[in-house]
Formats: C-alpha cells, structure tokens, sequence
C-alpha cells in the first residue's frame, strides 16, 4: 500500500499520457479551408482583444 491510501484512505489513478496533436496537411483547399476555419475561431473568441488593440 502506498503512502496515500495509508494515510488518507484514497486510491491512486494511474493516469493515461496526454495524446500528442495530429499532424494536418495544410496544402490545397483543405488546408485553406482549415486555416480560415481556424481563424475565425480566433477572431470569435478574442473579438473584443482584436478590437481594443486595433483602436490604440
């Protein structure tokens, strides 16, 4: 038994490693097409940020 469980009563997870990001093509239309889908994204979610430092 561990340290943990002795002491504290509680069992430890093993924890899976972190999947490494998938390599994407970004050659031809599909590639365009991800890029802009990608940064339209950006701009959604940082609207504000994009603006306010535009307007400096």
């Amino acid at each position: 038994m561990s340290t943990a469980t002795k002491s504290y009563g509680i069992k430890i997870k093993h924890r899976p490693a972190p999947t490494p990001p998938a390599a994407l093509s970004l050659q031809g239309d599909a590639g365009e097409r991800v890029t802009l889908a990608a940064a339209k994204r950006v701009f959604t979610a940082h609207k504000k940020v994009i603006k306010a430092l535009a307007d400096r």
